[in-house]
């Protein structure tokens, strides 16, 4: 025993003595490190302690100088207190080595650690040491380099003090292991096969499950079916016209390529609405088919592991096990590619006629494997989804849990309802403003709301009536929200979740195309041009046009009106960032414009100023289109705007230092000059009389990088960025005869005005009525399209979410109807409870589905500008839709209920 205390005694006096030489090395790397020159001070470099000489000698009005910053009062302060903190690092780390010397176990050094933190901190606060470093990178890493070596002395210190029992139990738990694992490889040794029995067993066990994996094997086919017909029809319509490549050759000219190598824009620009809306679809379609993946491999498993688990116990091995679940997995995921690849080839049969019998081929080798690299990547997110689900929430666990309690929210019951609610309001508010787009993230703010209010405010509800007189009267309907309150809460939820998509978003992607009555309205010009006024060309060309038979033409004076960004993301930043691109015109020519398409007009203040702070703003785009803002990042009220083309090099993420802010007076949605591109470009942008002819030079004098007034002796240094863009708006009507010959005309009307054309390929130098009616009827027809078969899929999530419910509830049912039968329940006052549970569901959902959607309706309404005649033509259709839908689903659960009735009373008498 004396040998052991005095062998631990050495063992505990080295550990001791290496942890000592451990410390010192280190915090003398510390102190060394403040002598090493790492501030790069104009064109010196100093370290802390000479930067505090240099500090002390000469003050700090020479370091500002030395640095060439902006001088201000409190870098002096900012740099005492700088230097402060690096003199209170030092001193505990002097005062922390002497307890080291003195063999003392003081934890000073967590002190130290914490000093070097501030360190740390101190150098991302303004006005201190690092404002004064030009090399401001290195001098975060060098300020950082204090803290790790700090942590590194600490945790280091702790690792060496348990190094030896750390050590000795690794060894003893690696040999236990070497122990399990050859107990283990002697008692599962195998030498020959499995029989016939094995194989028969193993197959009857597949049979049983047969339903349940062939629903699995359906759902996965769809699912490959609709990313199919995504890629396939993107490529289709993108056949319709070609994307140009950009090349910069020179400050403000542009070199333009298209497939072939061809130096020219195809007329017929980017991909049509119909594809962007086919993929936006597509990504909601993704979203609802992983969300039945996930439900359904949830509910295999949680049926399999069990069985697979009984086979373990009879002796198989778990290779074997997992080779099985493995083929299961593996043959079903081929078959539904296969399958998938069918029904994808029929879908895109009738897209292709559906939205105007688009002719070309989608189907190649690449295409085929990209969609099957995104139908791994959504196995791979099933997987690990799953994964997590079904390890959280224990689902193969040998406990029973199906009798397991779920415990109810016990706190803050009308708090977070109220905050759910308040969170729901603010949502739907936001949701309902044109500047926002109907952004899906708001939406999926306002459901995470519902969620609070379903998860507390019913819990907070069972809580209240527990408490009062006759609730045990009561227990045995309440049970079930009791028991399992937390999955009552999810099923709901998920149901109200795809109710408010179907009610309130898809129905209004269908019948608002019902809106679009007078598509003549929309496009009230044959021919719309931007035109030069400045080119004699362009100037020629319309007085041709004039003195051509069959067309009569119209030209208002006009500049470009640029916002900070165009669309409902940000732009590709491998170049200058694209801003939008619309048509800023006079109060006079607004309201010529709209007595030329109304003789009836009667002309109106729009409440514009003298100064253009107050705009008028015309969407031009159809009224089934979403609502779109006049600039993406800016406020719905108060956009930032430019007037004129914006320059290459503008700052993308700055745009206030050289756009002004506007604040809408006033804004309508209509074709005024034609819907030339759905509200995304082109729309007009109208000011004040008194400020139009003031902002038509403003390019001219203007600083395009930071907005400031150009000195004349500057303006030929900015001569080459600056670019006035179109002049002169001409709108006209002719027939086809007349624009076919003037079709050459036009094309070198379009290679004239190639270089503002290749901006943005979706704006065009002109348009022709013929082009942009197909691609709005193509939008159109895969709008509504896409829209009646998301109602059909998501319908199908609602079955197929109850039908889960009901199966891997149906145990517990089982029981519940066992208990209750024992206890002298008749079978009609059973039958009853079931279907007043169910009840319970309904109501629950379809108010809370029906209330949300009508919230989000009138707000999709407002954002989209609807007029009252507008809202009632589209009201006529979505009532009745929405009566019917409730209904369909309630009809739907009734079936359910009543199958699942007989089900469990067949179960209880066979038992």
């Amino acid at each position: 025993m004396g040998k052991k205390r005095k062998a631990q005694g050495e063992s505990t006096e080295r550990l001791s003595r290496i942890q000592r030489r451990f410390s010192v090395v280190l915090y003398m790397l510390e102190f060394a490190a403040l002598g090493y020159p790492w501030m790069m001070v104009g064109e010196k470099k100093y370290s802390v302690v000479t930067f505090a000489l240099k500090f002390k000698r000469d003050g700090i009005d020479s370091l500002v100088q030395q640095a060439g910053i902006e001088p201000n009062v409190l870098y002096e302060i900012g740099v005492k207190v700088n230097l402060g903190i690096f003199a209170f690092f030092v001193l505990v780390g002097i005062f922390y080595l002497a307890t080291v010397f003195a063999r003392k176990n003081w934890n000073i050094n967590i002190m130290s650690l914490l000093t070097a933190i501030a360190v740390l901190y101190a150098g991302t606060t303004p006005y201190m040491m690092l404002d004064f470093c030009s090399n401001y990178t290195e001098g975060i890493l060098c300020i950082g380099a204090f803290m790790v070596v700090a942590a590194v002395e600490f945790i280091g210190r702790k690792v060496i003090e348990n190094w030896d029992v750390t050590v000795t139990e690794a060894d003893e738990y690696h040999e236990k292991e070497r122990r399990e694992k050859e107990e283990r490889k002697e008692r599962l040794y195998f030498p020959g096969k499995y029989k016939k029995l094995f194989y028969r067993v193993i197959w009857k066990n597949f049979r049983r499950n047969l339903k349940d994996y062939t629903v699995l094997l359906v759902c996965n086919a769809l699912v490959f079916g609709f990313v199919l017909t995504g890629f396939g029809m993107q490529k289709l319509t993108s056949q319709e016209g070609t994307t140009a490549k950009m090349t910069m050759t020179d400050l403000g000219e542009w070199e333009v390529t298209v497939e072939g190598g061809a130096k020219e824009l195809p007329q017929s620009g980017l991909p049509s609405g119909a594809g962007e809306v086919l993929l936006k679809s597509i990504v909601e379609l993704g979203a609802v088919g992983l969300f039945m993946l996930v439900l359904l491999l949830l509910y295999y498993l949680r049926k399999r592991i069990p069985e697979y688990g009984v086979f373990k116990t009879l002796g198989i091995r778990r290779k074997t096990m997992y080779f099985c679940m493995g083929l299961e997995l593996g043959i079903g995921t081929i078959l539904s590619l296969v399958i998938g690849g069918v029904a994808g080839t029929v879908l895109i049969a009738v897209f292709q006629k559906n939205i105007g019998g688009i002719e070309g081929s989608f189907l190649s080798p690449l295409l085929l494997l990209k969609a099957v690299a995104v139908m791994l990547v959504i196995y791979l997110v099933t997987f690990f989804v799953t994964h997590d689900l079904f390890v959280g929430f224990r689902m193969g666990c040998s406990l029973d849990l199906q009798v397991m309690k779920e415990r109810m929210p016990r706190k803050f019951h009308i708090v977070v309802t109220a905050a759910g609610l308040g969170l729901c309001a603010l949502m739907v508010y936001w949701y309902g403003m044109n500047g926002n787009f109907e952004n899906i993230q708001i939406l999926g703010g306002c459901l995470a709301g519902l969620y609070l209010v379903l998860r507390f405010g019913i819990s907070g509800y069972l809580v209240h009536v527990r408490k009062k007189k006759g609730a045990l009267s009561k227990l045995l309907r309440q049970h079930p929200f009791y028991h399992k309150s937390r999955s009552a809460v999810w099923y709901m939820f998920g149901l109200c979740v795809l109710q408010v998509c179907i009610l309130a978003v898809f129905s209004v992607q269908l019948f608002s195309v019902s809106l679009v009555t007078d598509k003549d309205a929309l496009f009230p010009y044959d021919l719309v041009m931007c035109a030069s006024a400045e080119d004699g060309e362009d100037m020629e060309l319309l007085e041709k046009m004039r003195q051509t038979a069959g067309v009569e033409t119209l030209d208002y004076p006009m500049f470009r009106v640029s916002g900070t960004d165009a669309t409902e993301r940000s732009e590709n930043n491998e170049m200058s960032a694209i801003r939008s691109q619309n048509i800023g015109i006079s109060e006079s020519t607004f309201h010529a414009l709209k007595k030329a398409q109304d003789p009836d007009y009667i002309e109106k203040s729009l409440g514009l100023d003298d100064e253009g702070e107050s705009i008028y703003i015309v969407h031009q785009q159809n009224k089934a289109t979403k609502a779109r803002p006049i600039d993406y990042k800016s406020l719905r009220s108060t956009p930032y705007l430019y007037t004129g083309p914006v320059c290459i090099g503008v700052d993308e993420y700055s745009p206030r230092t050289s756009f002004s802010r506007r604040r809408i007076a006033g804004e309508e949605v209509s074709g005024l000059i034609g819907a030339l591109c759905q509200g995304e470009r082109e729309n007009l942008v109208v000011f004040s009389d008194t400020y139009f002819e003031k902002a038509k030079d403003i390019w001219k004098e203007t600083n395009p990088y930071d907005g400031e007034v150009l000195k004349p002796e500057e303006r030929a240094e900015y001569a080459e960025v600056l670019n006035q863009g179109p002049t002169r708006l001409i709108v006209a009507k002719a027939d086809d005869a007349a624009i076919e010959s003037l079709k050459p005309d036009l094309d070198a009307f379009r290679q004239r005005h190639r270089s503002e054309e290749a901006y943005d390929a979706k704006v065009k130098s002109y348009y022709l009525k013929k082009d942009v009616m197909f691609r709005m009827d193509a939008e159109l027809n895969m709008q509504k399209t896409m829209a009646k078969l998301l109602i059909f899929i998501f319908f199908a999530a609602e079955l197929l979410l109850l039908g889960i419910k009901m199966m891997t509830e149906k145990k517990m049912n089982v029981r519940r109807t066992e208990f209750l039968n024992c206890m002298g329940m008749r079978k009609k006052e059973r039958r009853k409870l079931v279907r007043w549970e169910m009840g319970v569901y309904y109501s629950i959902v379809a108010l809370c589905s029906a209330g949300l959607s009508t919230a989000l309706l009138l707000t999709t309404f407002h954002a989209r500008i609807y007029t009252a005649e507008d809202i009632k033509m589209i009201s006529a259709k979505l009532l009745p839709f929405g009566v019917s839908e409730l209904a369909a689903l309630g009809i739907l659960m009734w079936v359910l209920t009543e199958w699942n009735i007989r089900q469990v009373e067949k179960k209880t008498r066979e038992a």
